[in-house]
């Protein structure tokens, strides 16, 4: 579990990622000098999503495809499909 979170935090810094970071920071200042405690959760949120780099809320909601290897197809490869048309 503690490599898991060592790989998340070391790993994947993109752009995005910087903009949620920055971004978050920015609200947390804000929300510090002018006393809102509401943009401070939302700040709070956004530095968790960037530090820990996990998309939306929910049980696999949008999470962030942490591995670049991985690929959205089956995993069978070489196999070739054939249709046969119907009349």
């Amino acid at each position: 579990m503690l490599n898991n979170l060592k790989n998340r935090l070391i790993t994947g810094w993109g752009l995005m990622r910087f903009i949620r970071l920055a971004l978050a920071l920015i609200i947390i200042v804000q929300a510090v000098t002018s006393y809102e405690i509401l943009f401070a959760v939302l700040g709070g949120f956004l530095l968790f999503q960037a530090v820990f780099n996990y998309g939306c809320c929910g049980a696999s909601g949008c999470d962030i495809d942490h591995s670049m290897s991985r690929s959205k197809s089956s995993g069978k490869t070489g196999e070739v499909t054939t249709f046969e048309e119907i009349k």
